[in-house]
């Protein structure tokens, strides 16, 4: 019966790997956020060389966004005064980002028509998320700097249970109130090989911030 159940679970396992599909940007789609909204679970979004001005959302979609040819030469410019990547639908760690110069951004509302706070210029990790960065460069965002708003996590935020890894990345010239280049609120990231340079923070934390939080960091 087990030996049974076993063969089930290993043909389960090939046919969802076979059916996996591979989009192309911008040969299949011109946005990168069009690759995400036709994807599926397993999916991988291949990305070639280029600038694209854009902010996107992985909706809970655990897919793959990959560059071809690594961030020196991919660029995701966010536009619309706004964070650039968004994981806030808890996204797994099967939800990768790899490759990629993420700039540009300026955070999301934290509480929109509540209050200006703002939060994450580049990229966005909230609300149970834990998805795979690896090999980014998350530069020139700023989250904007008011002494009466507590703005943070200029270049990468993460808050609310949530547990990213972050591999090979280098943050540098990002801005906020609080944690200039990384701002960890209630969370627990796990950094392997993350340099931090030349960031700024008004308050605290110029290269990165951990309020309530328990990262891991190699």
């Amino acid at each position: 019966m087990c030996k049974a159940l076993n063969q089930i679970i290993l043909v389960l396992f090939f046919v969802a790997r076979a059916s996996a599909t591979i989009i192309n940007v911008p040969a299949d789609f011109s946005s990168i956020q069009a690759g995400i909204d036709t994807a599926l679970a397993g999916d991988t979004i291949l990305v070639s060389a280029g600038t694209y001005l854009e902010n996107i959302s992985y909706e809970g979609k655990d897919v793959a966004l990959i560059s071809e040819s690594g961030p020196d030469q991919t660029i995701l410019s966010g536009i619309d005064s706004n964070t650039v990547v968004l994981f806030i639908n808890q996204e797994s760690r099967s939800a990768v980002l790899e490759g990629f110069t993420i700039q540009n951004g300026l955070g999301i509302l934290k509480y929109p028509g509540i209050s200006d706070e703002r939060f994450a210029g580049g990229i966005c990790i909230r609300f149970d998320s834990s998805p795979t960065l690896r090999n980014l460069i998350v530069t020139n965002n700023s989250v904007p700097i008011d002494e009466h708003v507590n703005n943070a996590a200029g270049g990468i935020g993460v808050a609310y249970g949530s547990a990213p890894l972050l591999e090979d990345i280098v943050i540098s010239n990002n801005q906020a109130r609080y944690g200039g280049g990384l701002y960890s609120h209630h969370a627990a990231p796990i950094l392997k090989n993350v340099t931090f340079s030349d960031n700024y923070a008004a308050r605290s934390g110029g290269g990165a911030g951990f309020k309530t939080s328990t990262p891991t960091i190699n």
